[in-house]
């Protein structure tokens, strides 16, 4: 048999040739499945927001709620040091910050300019720069 004798017993058997409004009930009835068939399984599987380690704890978990004062108690070590484009509408387009990743005691990495750090917790700074020395000898020997 060929395709379209096919097709012609399979619409005698189920009452003629699909209509449009046949078509469009027929849609409304498969989302109207789905959607109750979705309410019937577990709920998916969402992201976890990205809330940080800090805030579950209540330490600072922003800029804002950083200890006034010396950072030195608050900070396990400074992680590494990067240079970027200043943002900021008061500085020429064009500029370069250094900034400062810091790895806190309540889990939380967070970025903070260089200058801001060297007030707050030069002596992390220095560690930093002492681990990151290269001495190299001379050619000579002296």
């Amino acid at each position: 048999k060929t395709a379209s004798v096919k097709l012609n017993e399979y619409h005698d058997r189920i009452g003629g040739p699909p209509t449009k409004a046949a078509a469009s009930s027929a849609k409304k009835s498969l989302t109207t499945k789905r959607s109750t068939s979705a309410l019937d399984s577990p709920a998916p599987a969402t992201k976890k927001s990205r809330i940080s380690i800090g805030a579950a704890n209540g330490t600072p978990s922003s800029s804002k709620d950083l200890p006034k004062g010396s950072w030195e108690d608050n900070i396990n070590r400074i992680i590494s040091i990067i240079e970027e484009s200043e943002t900021t509408k008061s500085r020429a387009a064009g500029g370069k910050v250094l900034m400062a990743y810091a790895d806190w005691k309540d889990n939380v990495k967070r970025k903070h300019k260089l200058s801001t750090l060297r007030g707050k917790a030069p002596q992390h700074l220095l560690t930093y720069y002492e681990r990151h020395l290269v001495f190299r000898s001379d050619e000579d020997g002296t």
